[in-house]
Formats: structure tokens, C-alpha cells, sequence
């Protein structure tokens, strides 16, 4: 969300606003009733189990703790709150 409170995107220029709609406008139906646009799936569903919990108590946060830079990264430059 910008400064402005109202707007989620703001754009250097007229092309990558485009751009930035045109993003956007792919997350919604093409016509009212139909469902939305779907991508295939890439996480598999038959996938090997990597992390089994130590019996007890124990701080779920630790297992973040590897991940922090991916998931600021991500966060950072890739997660877009469109809707």
C-alpha cells in the first residue's frame, strides 16, 4: 500500500503502469461467474517429508531461523498485495 493509504501500486511511468495492471488483471476471472485464472501446481503433493518436530515442547521460530534472508528477500521484492 503507498503512503497515500488508497493506492497499492505506484509506477515511475505510464509503460510499467501498464505493466503492473496488466499483472493484476490476470488474477481476476475473465468474465463475471467463471473462476479465476489458475497455475499449475509446483509443489508436488507426493513429496518427501524433510522435518519431522523433536517430541516436546520447542519454538517453531528456530526452524525460520536459515530461511530469514530467503523469506525477507521474498517478501521484500516479490510479494505484491494486489487484492
Amino acid at each position: 500500500m503507498y503512503a497515500n493509504g488508497v493506492s497499492h501500486l505506484v509506477s515511475k511511468d505510464d509503460y510499467s503502469a501498464v505493466i503492473e495492471m496488466m499483472k493484476w488483471i490476470s488474477y481476476v476471472p475473465a468474465k463475471i461467474g467463471l473462476s479465476p485464472p489458475v497455475t499449475k501446481i509446483v509443489d508436488p503433493i507426493e513429496r518427501e517429508i524433510e522435518f519431522y518436530p523433536p517430541k516436546g515442547a520447542y519454538d517453531p521460530r528456530v526452524n525460520l531461523i536459515e530461511f530469514n534472508f530467503i523469506l525477507f528477500y521474498f517478501i521484500l521484492f516479490y510479494f505484491i498485495n494486489y487484492l
